[in-house]
């Protein structure tokens, strides 16, 4: 499945977490951090003409998720009229900002031709940036951009390596090309990359919760503790596409001169049922060793180490 419609997605769900504590993390940025995350929720709420103010001047100051959050409200034409031009533009600025979802997307606007000329050779360009830090989606357009040479010469031993890259992150499309491959299957089909309305039946990303849900918890209940990681970019390749029910938390707090990101999910009534769930989950989650937590003891380690501009 190439994504466009992923991304309307991400920018609902993990993207708009993976933002808030990309901001948490850079020195100095709690008043940017409060301010993304007001935007995030104000866009979620369907608040678009408060999202537009606060991302904007972020935006015009260069702060890369402010950008992609501006390019998607050009590109959806919420709280400003449509204009695929310029959301284009800022997603360009997000992308040459690092902003990794930003990279894949504007790929997907020089292979359509969505506001710029279209041209595979630069699709291929920002789908390679964005593959190459374990996004499952730009890995799945990168493998099929060298299946049948589009924008790159024709190498299928490379395109199957993409396309086990992409596997390995839990792209399910990429698994079912990878087996047809070994099948034998040498007429597998070219999947273009859609547009966000197409995709809207397409898997449901996962429901992602702001930390201060963790802290209006009863402490008594218990949670599940996903992973824990210095780089909040590696949670995303691991929570796309995973069919869980249930929400999904992360918690910024710090340890030392370091802040990690715990990923969390669910609330239990018991050990007993965590345990369960835990059974439950998707191989790709269980690969991080998940562990059970009592929830009074995840509040109490954010509130007595939060991270720069933590609530």
């Amino acid at each position: 499945m190439t994504q466009n419609g992923l991304l309307k997605r991400l920018v609902m769900g993990i993207t708009l977490w993976a933002a808030c504590a990309c901001a948490l993390a850079a020195p100095g940025a709690s008043a940017d951090a409060n301010a993304l995350t007001q935007a995030m929720k104000a866009f979620q709420q369907e608040d678009y003409g408060r999202a537009l103010a606060l991302w904007r001047p972020l935006a015009e100051e260069g702060n890369p998720i402010a950008q992609f959050g501006l390019g998607t409200m050009y590109e959806e034409g919420k709280g400003v009229v449509q204009d695929e031009a310029r959301a284009t533009e800022w997603f360009k600025r997000s992308a040459e900002g690092g902003f990794v979802p930003a990279q894949f997307n504007l790929g997907n606007a020089f292979k359509q031709g969505r506001g710029v000329s279209q041209s595979d050779v630069v699709a291929v360009y920002w789908w390679r940036k964005s593959a190459e830090q374990d996004f499952a989606p730009a890995q799945f357009n990168l493998g099929t951009a060298y299946l049948f040479g589009r924008g790159v010469p024709k190498d299928k031993q490379e395109g199957l390596r993409w396309y086990e890259r992409a596997a390995d992150n839990g792209h399910p499309l990429a698994r079912q090309r990878l087996e047809q491959a070994r099948n034998g299957v040498e007429d597998i089909p070219e999947e273009p990359v859609v547009s966000p309305e197409e995709q809207e039946t397409a898997i449901p990303g996962p429901e992602i919760k702001p930390a201060d849900w963790l802290l209006e918890q009863d402490p008594a209940r218990y949670t599940i503790q996903v992973l824990a990681s210095r780089t909040p970019e590696t949670i995303l390749p691991l929570l796309r596409d995973q069919p869980v029910a249930g929400p999904f938390a992360v918690a910024a707090y710090r340890r030392g001169n370091t802040t990690w990101y715990g990923l969390f999910h669910g609330v239990f009534a018991s050990r007993a049922k965590a345990q369960a769930a835990l059974e439950e989950m998707p191989a790709a989650l269980r690969r991080s060793a998940p562990w059970i937590r009592q929830i009074k003891h995840v509040q109490g380690e954010m509130r007595a180490n939060p991270a720069p501009g933590s609530p």
